[in-house]
């Protein structure tokens, strides 16, 4: 094969020869030029990839639902702990009316697997994260825990079905607990191997837990601090605060107190795009009294990308005082998705706000937008105080279906679709 190809290459040198085209420069040439005709397909796909793989991706409204029951043992409304059934859909009457259903039916039981249910519900977080919440940095993912008693069988469940040999609860409850601080970040598997994790930063992840204070025997033998201390291990979050552990005796009022508890700390809003150049202030409460204004501002500029076209950004932020919201390292907070080029606004969110040090329930009929032209802040006049925003959450239901619920346990069920109503509400 050798001699063969030599004596290929002597033949097209002898042609070339004869007809002239014996130059090194016209052959160099030649050859250039046939090694680019192969290479611009490839040289095509991989600006294409480029190009994707630098555009912002353009999220869909999502507001979804699963629901675990546990008792003896736990109750999952999406089939199996492996399946890919997609969660309810919240923004569906028909769905809506399907969750409610699988809550009504859950069958009570001796037992309380606490532990073997979460950890079951935290696979699911990940699994919804990733197939149905589209990897959306901006999604929200909240756990509401409603039980009555303190496990004690997951352990054993844990056991048989391969999720892990635990000495004690508490050993197990431990390792709950860490899940749920970490619970977001993005998981780079090898097959079943997890090689490492790479922290995120963008998602609001909490665990709202609520404990009904009802006949159980758990208060003849535990104080509330020490019921505080086992119920721990069920709360937790991740880039938000942890939820404050909830214990009533009337599940009316544990329902009331997790209103006050659920705080949306988060605004989106909207910004002409005709304002670059500008500094906008979001104005958050109506008043005339200058020290107690509250709100955030920043310069509002456009900057284009050759892959991504014009984008628009928000720099050199400040706050009214003691007043914060979350802003990225190199100080910028971009607009939330790309926007075609016939819209005239740009989208953005802002995370995190808090005044004096806890969360900020921002209400959105009261907040105001002003830009400053002239030496002066002005209002715009045209802003929406309720803009049309998509909804962006994903709330799992783990409930508490023992016998010790007794004659409590239809307004148990009845508490948690009233809960998920709330939640669905205010987002």
């Amino acid at each position: 094969m050798k001699l063969k190809k030599k004596n290929q290459v002597a033949t097209i040198s002898a042609r070339e020869m004869e007809t002239g085209n014996h130059s090194n420069g016209a052959s160099s040439k030649s050859l250039k030029n046939r090694t680019q005709k192969k290479l611009m397909p490839f040289v095509a796909v991989i600006v294409l990839l480029l190009f994707t793989s630098c555009s912002e991706k353009i999220y869909t409204s999502k507001m979804k639902a699963d629901v675990i029951g546990f008792n003896d043992n736990v109750t999952l409304s999406y089939g199996d702990r492996n399946s890919n059934n997609p969660p309810y859909d919240l923004e569906s009457t028909v769905q809506m009316t399907a969750m409610k259903k699988q809550v009504n039916d859950l069958k009570q039981g001796s037992n309380t697997a606490a532990y073997f249910a979460l950890d079951l519900g935290l696979d699911r977080i990940s699994k919804v994260k990733k197939l149905f919440m589209e990897n959306d940095p901006n999604s929200n993912y909240y756990i509401i825990f409603l039980t009555d008693g303190l496990d004690n069988i997951s352990t054993q469940l844990a056991r048989q079905n391969r999720k892990g040999n635990y000495a004690t609860s508490d050993i197990y409850g431990t390792k709950i607990q860490k899940r749920l601080h970490t619970i977001m970040n993005n998981k780079i598997t090898l097959g079943p191997i997890k090689l490492f994790e790479i922290p995120n930063k963008t998602n609001s992840f909490q665990s709202f837990v609520m404990y009904f204070l009802g006949e159980d025997d758990d208060l003849n033998t535990y104080s509330i601090d020490e019921l505080k201390q086992k119920l721990s291990y069920f709360a937790g979050s991740q880039n938000q605060s942890t939820p404050e552990i909830l214990m009533e005796k009337d599940l009316n009022v544990l329902k009331e107190k997790f209103k006050d508890e659920f705080v949306v700390s988060s605004l989106e809003f909207e910004i002409p795009k005709d304002y670059a150049g500008k500094r906008i202030r979001m104005m958050l409460n109506d008043t005339n009294v200058e020290d107690d204004k509250i709100y955030f501002e920043g310069d509002f500029y456009k900057r284009w990308n050759l892959f991504s076209g014009s984008k628009f950004y928000l720099k050199g932020i400040s706050t009214s005082k003691g007043f914060s919201i979350e802003i990225p390292q190199n100080g910028e907070i971009v607009m939330d998705r790309i926007t075609a080029s016939v819209h005239t606004k740009a989208t953005f969110v802002v995370k995190n706000m808090r005044k004096d040090n806890k969360p900020y329930p921002v209400n959105k009929s009261l907040v105001t937008q002003w830009f400053y032209e002239m030496e002066k802040f002005r209002k715009n006049s045209e802003y929406e105080s309720v803009p049309m925003r998509k909804k962006n959450a994903y709330i799992l239901v783990v409930l508490d279906t023992s016998r010790s619920f007794k004659e409590h346990i239809d307004e148990a069920k009845d508490t948690i679709i009233e809960i998920v109503n709330y939640v669905k509400e205010k987002m």
